[in-house]
């Protein structure tokens, strides 16, 4: 996999418009974004290419599956990963597993292009 395009970025999100409209805006600030719509397809990738995503965008809920959950899994396996959980609805930190509160931030569906880069300078600081 190529990082010439600058930092990989994870977007899993089933909502395909959603994803290609943040995967535009990323490749628009340098990064290389690699989209995924489902959750099986996104655990695929980040076994194949381990340790190479220092930011991913997750949907809370992706087909039916937990973003939240495949955030643990992401962690577990790529502890350097920082984690952006998006939701259209509203999420508090306790919703969470309690093994990621305070290593994921939320961003609130539907956001515009500053609310992505603020989330990315968040998810960086951490």
């Amino acid at each position: 996999m190529s990082t010439s395009g600058g930092s990989l970025v994870l977007v899993v999100d089933d909502e395909e418009d959603l994803a290609q409209a943040l995967k535009l805006f990323l490749q628009h600030l340098g990064m290389t974004p690699i989209v995924c719509h489902r959750i099986r397809e996104a655990r695929a990738v980040a076994v194949r290419h381990p340790n190479v995503f220092p930011l991913a965008f997750i949907d809370q809920q992706v087909a039916g599956d937990s973003g939240s959950e495949f955030a643990v899994w992401l962690l577990q396996h790529s502890p350097e990963t920082r984690i952006a959980l998006m939701s259209g609805l509203p999420l508090e930190p306790e919703d969470l597993p309690t093994c990621i509160q305070g290593k994921v931030i939320f961003l609130q569906k539907p956001f515009r292009p500053a609310d992505v880069a603020l989330s990315i300078q968040r998810m960086r600081q951490s």
